[in-house]
């Protein structure tokens, strides 16, 4: 999965813990929904179709000190029962094929959890929609993985206001997104990764990130860019990798796309109408090119079919 390398990242500090705990592979939790699978002394709980919110609470009370992923699946409770994994050990904890009537219960005080670090949802249907600021109190979250889940159609002031600042990946795919808001993301000064991919968004600015920002893979495949402002990839010096692929751009002007124009650059571009004309003359005068660009001309016919990285200043013109 996309997110499996960030797991083990984020379960490396805890690795040390190792030589002190011992590790009989004797699964702790006994219901028969769940089953343990060790890596060391820790492991993943993995649980499906749990039904009753008391069955869920008794599940984690079983949990010893050792649980450090926690994976449910198929779950039909009233919300999201984040309360119970108060002072948990877990740091992971993945919801998917799940329907929630609301986020959380609201007639509950909502404390922190403190030591999760990574949440997913993957086909979560919340009935009433999941707001950004029902996960204010994650305040450790850095990994935050959102696909085929109802929550709000914007990545607005809301998530700058109520996410967790500790943020270093966010991901909102098929999820209905139809805009990302400038200065959205400003506060997140440690994101090193965004994909926001198979949603509805038209565009995007370089004021949704930070001015010195430190992202290193930017994903906006599959939406509905057709073009991008002036200056939307400048000062960030550190990414690496752009994913513009199945959109509607069809011109690579050089005030847009010229600070990706770097060798240890990877641009994919696939699926959209290029037109390779000289227009584009620049990518081959230009003293430096990406590593890879990946993308097809459309236009002229005969550029039809040609990989945009194997264009010379002939076909463009000069």
């Amino acid at each position: 999965m996309w997110y499996g390398s960030i797991v083990i990242a984020l379960l490396l500090p805890v690795a040390s813990l190792a030589a002190s705990i011992a590790s009989p592979e004797r699964c702790p939790v006994t219901n028969t929904h769940c089953r343990c699978v060790f890596k060391g002394p820790f492991y993943s709980l993995k649980c499906n179709s749990v039904r009753e919110m008391s069955d869920f609470k008794a599940i984690v009370e079983s949990m010893d000190v050792n649980a450090v992923i926690l994976e449910l699946d198929s779950l039909h409770l009233d919300f999201l029962p984040l309360n119970a994994l108060y002072n948990s050990s877990v740091h992971t904890l993945i919801v998917s094929n799940s329907t929630f009537q609301k986020f959380h219960n609201s007639s509950e005080v909502q404390p922190s959890v403190v030591n999760l670090h990574h949440l997913s949802l993957e086909n979560v249907t919340f009935h009433e929609n999941a707001k950004w600021k029902h996960f204010m109190n994650l305040t450790n979250l850095q990994v935050l993985f959102v696909y085929n889940s109802t929550v709000e159609n914007s990545i607005n002031a809301n998530f700058n206001r109520y996410l967790s600042k500790g943020l270093v990946s966010i991901t909102v795919a098929e999820s209905n997104l139809t805009s990302i808001e400038r200065d959205s993301l400003a506060s997140f000064k440690n994101l090193t990764s965004l994909r926001v991919s198979h949603n509805n968004v038209r565009t995007f600015s370089r004021d949704v990130l930070p001015q010195a920002s430190k992202v290193e893979q930017l994903r906006l495949d599959s939406n509905k860019i057709h073009s991008l402002p002036a200056g939307v990839f400048a000062n960030m010096t550190h990414l690496k990798l752009v994913s513009l692929s199945n959109n509607t751009i069809s011109n690579l002007s050089e005030d847009v796309f010229g600070p990706l124009w770097r060798s240890d650059m990877h641009l994919d571009l696939r699926g959209n109408p290029l037109k390779c004309d000289n227009r584009m003359l620049w990518t081959v005068q230009s003293e430096s090119r990406p590593k890879r660009v990946i993308g097809k001309c459309v236009h002229p016919k005969q550029h039809f079919g040609k990989n945009v990285e194997d264009l010379t200043g002939e076909d463009l013109g000069c």
